[in-house]
């Protein structure tokens, strides 16, 4: 079981599917065109959509925007985690991901805490214009694979307890 909190109305709503293999899929709909964002309109507010998981979920998690920021905490998987925003930043906090895992972002920074050691991680980190503090490490037996093409890279490693 999931929930799922977000803001809705006739002209902009999400299509929340969930299907019998446990897979949850959630689209955003809006019949803006492009160019109904440029300028001032009262009428734009920022949407926040809020996805709630049971403590208990172990499965993979895959995100990912267009235009808009994804934060995350307090996973716990066994499998793989894949984040990815072409414009926006990405946030984690207590994460942990036994399976391949890659927070991504086109324009923007990607930060956190992963619960855990750097040691037990292959490391990939990459910006084309941002600071990382990241070490590169190919010893571990799990992949973190961050990049970001304008952006920081500030992401941490805290001992599980």
């Amino acid at each position: 079981m999931y929930l799922c909190n977000c803001f809705e109305n006739k002209n902009e709503y999400y299509d929340i599917k969930l299907s019998g293999d446990g897979h949850l899929s959630i689209n955003y709909f809006t019949p803006k065109r492009w160019y109904e964002y440029i300028g001032f309109n009262l009428g734009n507010q920022k949407r926040t959509l809020t996805v709630s998981v049971p403590a208990k979920f172990m499965g993979a998690v895959s995100a990912s925007t267009v235009s808009g920021d994804i934060t995350m905490s307090n996973l716990g998987l066994s499998e793989a985690l894949v984040v990815s925003t072409t414009s926006g930043e990405i946030g984690l906090k207590d994460i942990v991901a036994s399976g391949q895992s890659s927070v991504s972002s086109v324009s923007g920074k990607v930060s956190g805490n992963i619960l855990g050691d750097s040691k037990d991680y292959t490391i990939k980190a990459t910006t084309v214009s941002g600071d990382k503090n990241l070490p590169l490490s190919t010893n571990g037996n799990k992949l973190l694979n961050v990049s970001t093409t304008s952006g920081d890279i500030d992401i941490y490693f805290t001992p599980a307890i």
